[in-house]
């Protein structure tokens, strides 16, 4: 249970850590147009993979002792990172199109 705790955390201090860096918002925008249109999940592995690739290749070059930081130039973490941030913005495109917004997309 702690670890859980532990790696939840860790994609928490992640995720703003791409706020800071400018790679969470092509994340959440994709995802919640991806939502919105109503469009399969699975199409979120295109975002996803692309990101998780950019941070990736953003932090290679970071030595540091901080767990934080070393975590941000391994793929798979960025993967988890990326999953959890298209995740969330999906989920807040597909209610607001249940929500039977003005904008919606009509079937």
């Amino acid at each position: 249970m702690l670890l859980v705790v532990r790696v939840f955390s860790l994609i928490i201090f992640a995720t703003v850590a791409h706020f800071g860096d400018g790679l969470a918002f092509p994340a959440l925008v994709a995802a919640a147009l991806i939502g919105w249109r109503g469009i399969g999940f699975y199409w979120l592995a295109a975002p996803i993979l692309a990101l998780a690739f950019a941070a990736n290749y953003m932090y290679s070059g970071v030595h540091s002792t901080a767990k934080e930081f070393a975590a941000l130039g391994n793929i798979p973490f960025e993967l988890m990172v990326f999953s959890f941030l298209s995740m969330v913005g999906y989920l807040l495109g597909w209610l607001f199109r249940r929500r039977g917004s003005f904008f919606a997309p009509r079937e």
